[in-house]
């Protein structure tokens, strides 16, 4: 018979702080060999220890697959974990058997997991009850606190479940998980992260752990897996994926079993294809964003590096120097989009080079962001980058900064090959709200043609910034970036690609030709260039780009090769 004072509750599973046993030298020595195995190993403690309940096989020890195995010695080795998973791939078992293993073999651990309702909290604990209940009373600590969210341990280890509110402030812990963290009301998001986070990040050897599906992009997870896995965090973020055919049993068969019962492939790229698709309000649709995405984290895998081209002669400065993908071509037709900034360290001043020569396949050939040039250096990079790219014609809004920006470049270096959509017979494009929106309404279209059109883009700050751009709120409202994000780089998209609009292309390019898309447009498919006879040579810009700053006074002799000499670049912003 049990006695009651030896465990909890009068439940011979709960063992009491002041439990005893006693027991022979061989059976003390094994069990001291075994505690100290689990101890070391989270993954063997799992596999001997850790029960589940399973509807078709009810209840047994665990059998980790591979990918649960590394995200649980990802847990015990990083301190800050963001992982993006499919549904019913077993997170919550992984997370739960780390989150039990810690509090049994170390004490005086807090360990906080935040779940999107208060039930699901409660769930979780019920689970890692029932996995404690079934351990062997040796291996575990007397219980304290037993509550429906919270366990607490003889040795001062604890577990507490919350929902993820703002509630959760003034609690404290070593580790936080936060559960389907792409699932927080957008309400309160940002005042549940000031509230728990803090808890965290005030001490050293804490741990944060996010897990996810996908639920789109814009919210606290994403940016939390997007810096991680770009390497633009600050707070030491390690990205992790768990994809659906990692989970034993789940192949081509059980992909279309799943299609068929949620009615479509986009669904079962939400729910298990751990597909970030955008908002509704994003210009470009989430899928497109995600394949250009996925392009760019290649490239940063493939350790890729653009070229970097100085283009003044004499000052080695990194603001005069542009980003090149591919080398130019001296008979092929280039078209720039720009947008120029204050240079006061906020928004950027952006140049893309996209060579249309086949519109069927158009690249980004060349790119330039900074947020600290002055307006008169940015017209005289953005004059030297046209001309070099066979005098190519310039798309840039005529309004605010950017009518400087034109001025210079028309009246100090005489040059005027621009998209003009403009009244009274001046140069560039008079943006307004219904003209803006038209022009991004186009790219969305151009973007979106899948079987027709190709993008090849490694710019990663635009394809960064085509997540956050989306359709303000009211009736007559365009398009901008969300929150504290930029646009500089999408604008000089948009207006470029304003360009390609087959009403506009003709006005100057010459069509060699046609095809028709599969929205029924009529497209010219080969362009070439008809005016490429700007004359001024580099050193006549230079001269005439240093008068304008004391004579050339503020310039440093550094000798360099000219426009032609290129050096290895790190891939920016990604």
């Amino acid at each position: 018979m049990s006695d009651n004072k030896l465990f909890v509750k009068g439940n011979e599973f709960l063992k009491a702080p002041n439990h005893t046993e006693y027991i022979t030298k061989e059976e003390y020595n094994y069990r001291i060999k075994e505690i100290a195995k689990c101890k070391r190993d989270p993954i063997y403690f799992a596999e001997k220890y850790f029960y589940i309940i399973n509807p078709a096989k009810g209840k047994h020890v665990i059998k980790l697959y591979p990918k649960q195995e590394e995200l649980i010695k990802l847990m015990c080795e990083k301190d800050r974990i963001v992982c993006v998973s499919s549904r019913q791939i077993g997170k919550t078992t992984a997370y739960n058997i780390f989150a039990l293993w810690t509090a049994l073999f170390h004490p005086e651990q807090s360990i906080l997991i935040c779940a999107n309702t208060g039930d699901s909290a409660s769930e979780f604990v019920s689970r890692i009850r029932l996995a404690y209940e079934l351990i062997p009373m040796w291996l575990k600590p007397g219980v304290l606190e037993w509550n429906k969210r919270s366990l607490k341990f003889a040795n001062e280890s604890k577990i507490v479940a919350a929902p993820t509110s703002p509630g959760v402030r003034g609690k404290t812990g070593n580790v936080l998980i936060i559960d389907e963290a792409a699932f927080i009301d957008p309400g309160i998001e940002k005042e549940f992260w000031n509230a728990v986070y803090p808890t965290i990040s005030s001490s050293k050897g804490t741990k944060c752990i996010m897990i996810s599906t996908p639920n789109g992009t814009g919210n606290l997870f994403f940016n939390t897996y997007d810096g991680a896995i770009t390497g633009t965090s600050d707070d030491g973020w390690h990205a992790f994926r768990i994809d659906w055919w990692e989970v034993p049993g789940h192949d081509e068969e059980w992909k279309k079993q799943q299609i068929a019962s949620l009615g479509s492939l986009h669904a079962f790229g939400q729910e298990f294809g751990n597909c970030f698709y955008g908002s509704s309000a994003t210009l470009i649709n989430g899928t497109k964003i995600r394949e250009f995405k996925e392009k760019i984290i290649k490239l940063q895998e493939q350790e890729y590096k653009p070229k970097l081209m100085n283009f003044h002669n004499r000052f080695d400065d990194d603001k005069y120097k542009l980003n090149i993908y591919y080398d130019k071509k001296p008979n092929n037709a280039y078209l720039i989009g720009a947008d120029g900034a204050e240079g006061i360290g906020n928004d950027f001043s952006t140049i893309l080079v996209f060579d249309i020569s086949n519109i069927k396949n158009i690249k980004l050939v060349a790119s330039y962001g900074n947020n600290e040039i002055s307006v008169k250096e940015f017209a005289y990079i953005l004059t030297k980058v046209a001309i070099y790219y066979n005098s190519a014609f310039v798309a840039i809004e005529n309004n605010g900064i950017t009518k400087g920006i034109i001025d210079d470049m028309w009246n100090i270096y005489e040059y005027d090959n621009f998209i003009n959509e403009c009244k009274y017979g001046k140069h560039g494009i008079t943006s307004n709200n219904s003209i803006k929106t038209e022009a991004c309404l186009w790219l969305k279209d151009l973007v979106q043609m899948d079987g027709d059109i190709k993008f090849d883009i490694k710019e990663p700050f635009l394809v960064q910034e085509m997540e956050f751009f989306e359709r303000k709120s009211g009736a007559r409202s365009s398009f901008q970036a969300v929150g504290n994000k930029h646009d500089d780089y999408m604008m000089s998209f948009v207006w470029a690609m304003y360009t390609i609009n087959p009403n506009k292309i003709e006005e100057y390019y010459e069509p060699t030709k046609y095809f028709k898309t599969s929205f029924g447009l009529l497209m010219p498919e080969k362009v070439i260039a008809v005016y490429n006879d700007y004359q001024y040579s580099d050193s006549d810009i230079d001269k005439k780009f240093e008068s304008t700053f004391n004579n050339g006074s503020t310039f440093s002799n550094n000798n360099n090769q000219g426009d032609d000499e290129f050096e290895n670049a790190g891939f920016f912003g990604f």
